[in-house]
């Protein structure tokens, strides 16, 4: 087993930081940069240091894709075009006494599997094309993808869907959470806490084509054993989310990628990644 750094550190060498971080097969469609950047949280605060940022060399996830797909320009139906007004979500895993139809803090979904297959469902383009836009606040806790132990299953973005983590539960605008303080976990752990290789293999699956509409911001996402190649906590093809201001600790993959890209192209700023390890 060999055992990776605490996070990426600006001016590491891309050697390491494809193996510490990245997916090893899909590094090499990609074109990354590793800069420094001014921590901060949505609410404009300093985060906890040391943060880095992980930028494309060039940001237009469009030009990228049509570069890899061999197409110029992408074809407008890869891509979705999201509604301009997003429906808000809450989850609180420890909401009670309410419908749990994810409506209101009160009334909170209290599994993220729950909330996100709901928008799953409901995610269909409208007459003019459009996807409707979801917004999920998430409250402070641990969310798990499943509660039957299946390893298989994961938290599923697709397209036009942004995720907050962060909050305490009676928030009434999004600058008002803090992930510093209020940690809210996306867990592997779906087992026997005293064994890892029945964890979760994938925590959270991005689907093919989002686009920065896709947003996965505030969470530390933690405990996945991943024993199978191009696996990793974050599984995405062909997708450009942005991740940001999240933690990635304690997850151990096959090949070394926390976040395994596959012709991937996200945006990641302001995230940490410690303590993560690959079997070899």
């Amino acid at each position: 087993m060999y055992e990776r750094g605490h996070s990426i550190g600006f001016g590491e060498t891309l050697s390491r930081m494809k193996r510490n971080v990245l997916g090893c097969m899909a590094i090499g469609l990609l074109g990354l940069v590793v800069t420094s950047a001014i921590p901060a949280y949505s609410d404009g605060q300093p985060g906890p240091l040391p943060y880095h940022t992980i930028q494309m060399a060039d940001p237009t996830f469009e030009k990228q894709l049509a570069r890899m797909l061999g197409e110029s320009p992408v074809e407008q139906d890869y891509l979705p075009v999201c509604q301009t007004e997003s429906t808000l979500l809450f989850v609180d895993d420890s909401a009670a006494g309410g419908t749990n139809d994810g409506s209101s803090w009160e009334n909170a979904y209290t599994d993220l599997q729950t909330g996100l297959t709901y928008i799953q469902q409901h995610s269909v383009p409208d007459e003019q094309g459009e996807t409707p836009s979801w917004e999920a606040w998430v409250a402070e806790g641990t969310y798990r993808p499943t509660q039957d132990g299946d390893r298989e299953k994961s938290f599923p973005f697709g397209h036009c869907t942004k995720a907050y983590g962060g909050f305490t539960g009676n928030e009434a605008e999004r600058h008002q959470r803090d992930p510093r303080a209020h940690e809210t976990i996306l867990t592997g752990e779906i087992g026997d806490p005293a064994q890892t290789e029945d964890n979760a293999d994938i925590i959270i699956s991005v689907a093919p084509f989002t686009t920065p509409e896709t947003i996965i911001d505030g969470f530390t996402v933690r405990d996945a054993y991943s024993d199978r190649f191009l696996h990793g906590a974050v599984f995405m093809t062909l997708a450009g989310p942005v991740l940001q201001n999240n933690v990635f600790t304690h997850n151990t993959s096959l090949d070394g990628g926390v976040i395994n890209l596959n012709g991937a192209l996200p945006f990641i700023a302001n995230s940490q990644f410690k303590d993560n390890t690959v079997q070899a």
